[in-house]
């Protein structure tokens, strides 16, 4: 499959997920001016990877094992002290430099659009809610 196949396919599979969202919401705008929220989350950009890391189970399970490995290893709760999200930094650093690290090799305007989407994820969020999941999942187990 071609680069510009790869992006129609991906193209085609948001606007199905957007197009399911809006039938689920009755065709309500699910994304608000006013916050700039999208479905609970920062930003559109932000849901998006979020929902496609959920989407692919071994990439999912891999960032699950490694929150549950930092937690383990931080002993840290389903609260974040101000100490505790400096630490949490590690793990939205890694979450970011396996995205940006796996961009395609994209020139002009293309590139910029894609960059300027992954520079708009709020990785803190996503990281916070690895952690809080499996804060959850450890203490269940506990």
């Amino acid at each position: 499959m071609s680069l510009i196949q790869d992006i129609e396919a991906t193209i085609a599979h948001n606007n199905a997920v957007i197009e399911a969202e809006r039938i689920r919401t009755k065709g309500e705008d699910t994304m608000t001016m006013k916050t700039k929220t999208y479905n609970g989350w920062t930003n559109y950009e932000t849901w998006c990877v979020k929902l496609w890391m959920d989407d692919d189970k071994a990439d999912s399970a891999a960032w699950d094992s490694q929150a549950e490995a930092w937690l383990e290893a931080n002993l840290m709760d389903n609260s974040f002290t101000s100490a505790e999200r400096q630490r949490v930094y590690g793990l939205v650093e890694d979450l970011k430099n396996r995205y940006l690290d796996q961009m395609p090799k994209l020139n002009g305007c293309y590139r910029d659009l894609l960059r300027s989407s992954l520079q708009s994820v709020n990785w803190y969020e996503i990281a916070e809610h690895l952690l809080a999941d499996n804060a959850e999942i450890l203490e269940v187990h506990a």
